[in-house]
């Protein structure tokens, strides 16, 4: 992908559990453990980020593709330092880079 372009998110629903295996072999980033979950009418629904024109491009029989306006997703991007320096600690299921000095770039 070209620095250039812009990524965005996308929801994007399958019909079927082949459908989602097709899905999850494109080039796209589905984070670092895709997570599909099951519809009500039985499909799967996964988030992924990409190229707007190659997100919208998936839609067809069997995939629909909503993708979300840029500006939503740079609405939920803080700014400044949420660890004020290193005084507050990080809370979630991260895990500690190794303190190798290469900057976490060695993992």
């Amino acid at each position: 992908m070209a620095s250039s372009q812009v990524r965005t998110g996308a929801r994007i629903t399958v019909r079927d559990e082949g459908l989602l295996r097709e899905l999850l072999t494109r080039p796209l980033d589905f984070g670092c453990m895709p997570g599909p979950s099951r519809t009500e009418s039985g499909g799967f629904l996964v988030m992924a980020i990409g190229d707007e024109a190659e997100l919208r491009a998936l839609a067809g029989d069997g995939v629909e593709v909503v993708v979300d306006a840029v500006g939503e997703v740079a609405a939920e991007v803080g700014v400044g330092d949420r660890f004020d320096g290193g005084r507050v600690v990080p809370r979630g299921f991260g895990v500690k880079a190794p303190a190798s000095g290469d900057g976490g770039a060695g993992r």
